[in-house]
C-alpha cells in the first residue's frame, strides 16, 4: 500500500507547494499504523493487529522505495 499522494496539502511550507509523497506524513502514517497494531493487541483484536502490521510493512518498503536516495531520507518524492 503506497503513501497517500498529499498534491500539495498537508504540509507546513507555506509558500511552496509540494506534490508527491512527503516524508513527514508518510513517518506520520507509519507510526499511527504501529500505535494501531500495538492497541489492537493489548485488546486481542489479532485480524485488526495482522492486517495492520501487513499494511505498516506494505507502506513502509513504498516510503524507502520513494524517499531513500542511498543517503538520506528526501523530503518528497
Amino acid at each position: 500500500m503506497p503513501i497517500a499522494n498529499i498534491s500539495g496539502v498537508g504540509n507546513t511550507f507555506d509558500s511552496e507547494t509540494y506534490e508527491g509523497t512527503s516524508a513527514y506524513i508518510a513517518t506520520v502514517w507509519l507510526a499511527a499504523l504501529r500505535a494501531l497494531a500495538e492497541l489492537a493487541r493489548r485488546r486481542g483484536d489479532t485480524a485488526t493487529e495482522q492486517r495492520a502490521d501487513a499494511v505498516f510493512e506494505k507502506a513502509r518498503a513504498n516510503a524507502i522505495e520513494e524517499l531513500w536516495n542511498g543517503q538520506y531520507f528526501a523530503n518528497y518524492y
